[in-house]
């Protein structure tokens, strides 16, 4: 299946969507981590997309690492163009808060999916290949994502999935990456036992096959 993925999507050729928010309105609030919230905004043009807010003023070491990710993240998805990548359309800020403006992905996380529903191996099988696209066209560009599971993926109302939440994702060499980053029952054992002998992009296909498990027996890996 891996290598008709890889072998499907050298075939492929993406077109670059960019939108310039001038004048925007929040709505309703998606959802809070770490880093902020996340909400619904409108454009004065009538397209919606999801917006994170980040207070600018924390100054703390947490405040720190989060703008740290989160301009890490920035910088990875305003390279990205492809359909099972989240969207990234650009970034406003004010005195105190910084906003990064993200294609709205309606259904919210396959966690929560698999959460509301029983899924079958139809389904599983449909959203794995379709993971396994988004990882194709980021390690071809040397980026591992560092955090694939069930909560860091995204589905649309046709049932397109679209990887997100970049901040722990890196540009990698080969297996030159040696600092032990991720959400630990999906992290690769050469990422939490590295020795400092350093890991590359096959972390996530480690992180893939626990995110398979995570959706077939619709509980978290633990």
């Amino acid at each position: 299946m891996l290598k008709h993925i890889y072998e499907e999507e050298g075939q492929r050729r993406e077109q670059v969507i960019r939108r310039v928010f001038t004048s925007w309105e929040k709505g309703e609030l998606l959802g809070r981590g770490s880093f902020g919230s996340v909400y619904k905004g409108i454009s004065h043009d009538g397209d919606f997309f999801a917006v994170k807010e980040v207070s600018l003023l924390d100054q703390g070491t947490q405040g720190k690492q989060s703008i740290y990710q989160l301009e890490q993240e920035i910088a990875l998805l305003s390279r990205f163009e492809h359909e099972n990548i989240v969207q990234y359309y650009g970034t406003d800020k004010d005195e105190s808060k910084l906003y990064i403006f993200l294609e709205l992905v309606t259904k919210g996380s396959l966690q929560k999916l698999y959460q509301r529903y029983n899924l079958r191996d139809p389904q599983v099988s449909s959203y794995t290949r379709q993971i396994l696209h988004g990882l194709k066209y980021l390690h071809d560009q040397k980026v591992v994502h560092r955090d694939i599971k069930c909560a860091n993926l995204l589905v649309d109302a046709n049932g397109s999935v679209k990887l997100a939440d970049f901040g722990l994702a890196k540009a990698t060499k080969l297996n030159d990456v040696k600092s032990c980053k991720g959400t630990a029952f999906w992290m690769a054992p050469e990422v939490v036992n590295n020795k400092n002998q350093g890991y590359g992009l096959s972390a996530d296909i480690w992180s893939l096959g626990c995110t398979v498990l995570e959706m077939l027996t619709h509980a978290g890996i633990i």
